[in-house]
């Protein structure tokens, strides 16, 4: 079992280890997604969705420079197969994450082929959260550990409210959740032996979560990176934490297969 706040700890360097994914934008590692939801959004204090997102969402890995650089080489990809090229950029949101805050202003971009546009958002974050992905999941492995939410509201700075709200999302969706990431695993590797039970639906989910990115980092030494985190975020088209889950299967587009449909 984790030990309690063993990943807040790594996260915020309270156990003096250091602290994990200080820099905001991770090694570039491509990972691109299909469409996500596609209204614009804002995000108020409390990290709460107050509209929606400017167009569909791709998540891409990398920082500002190497994004406008695949931009431009037309390396990244429309669900139509065209490829996309710089169109501006989305609205400005301020993103909170234990070493500080940052104002975060994604790449938009638009298909040469079918003409729709795409905010590309960074994987490290997941969508309509004004929360670092490093800081939500380290919530999450802190209540799978039995850690009480009111102490991981206070451990980790966020209102209490908005960790229970993260909590019995990704609770209230983990066993759809777990029979996504098995299907996934399946496919990589017909076989990869069977993840056992661990406790509950959730923790079962990250199970297999860890078994398919242990997996993934054997196949490609590029993804040596890829955290977690940010591997669920692309899995879920950034939405796993939404108010609402509006994805079609499994984006799969890391692994150069075909979405995985949850029947």
């Amino acid at each position: 079992m984790r030990r309690p706040f063993g990943a807040i700890d790594l996260v915020y360097g309270w156990s003096g280890v250091g602290v994990v994914g200080e820099s905001f934008v991770p090694a570039a590692i491509v990972g691109t997604v299909h469409t996500g939801d596609g209204s614009p959004f804002t995000l108020d204090s409390a990290g709460e969705p107050s509209g929606c997102m400017e167009a569909p969402v791709q998540t891409v890995r990398g920082d500002e420079a190497d994004v406008e650089r695949r931009l431009r080489r037309a390396v990244l990809r429309c669900p139509c197969s065209g490829a996309l090229g710089p169109w501006g950029h989305a609205r400005e949101r301020l993103v909170r994450s234990g070493s500080g805050s940052r104002r975060v202003r994604p790449r938009r971009a638009r298909c040469r082929s079918c003409r729709a546009t795409h905010v590309l958002l960074p994987v490290w974050l997941f969508s309509r959260r004004a929360w670092a992905g490093v800081v939500m999941w380290a919530c999450v492995l802190a209540r799978l550990a039995g850690v009480k939410i009111a102490a991981i509201a206070a451990r980790a700075g966020v209102a209490a409210s908005t960790v229970g709200s993260w909590l019995r999302r990704i609770g209230g969706r983990a066993e759809w959740w777990r029979q996504l990431l098995m299907g996934v695993l399946a496919m990589l590797d017909p076989r990869a032996r069977r993840v056992d039970p661990a406790g509950s639906p959730l923790a079962d989910a990250v199970a297999v979560l860890d078994a398919l990115l242990a997996l993934l980092r054997t196949r490609d030494h590029e993804m040596a990176t890829l955290t977690l985190w940010e591997l669920a975020s692309h899995l879920t088209r950034a939405h796993l934490f939404a108010p609402s889950l509006d994805v079609d299967g499994c984006n799969t587009s890391l692994f150069g297969m075909p979405a995985v449909d949850p029947s």
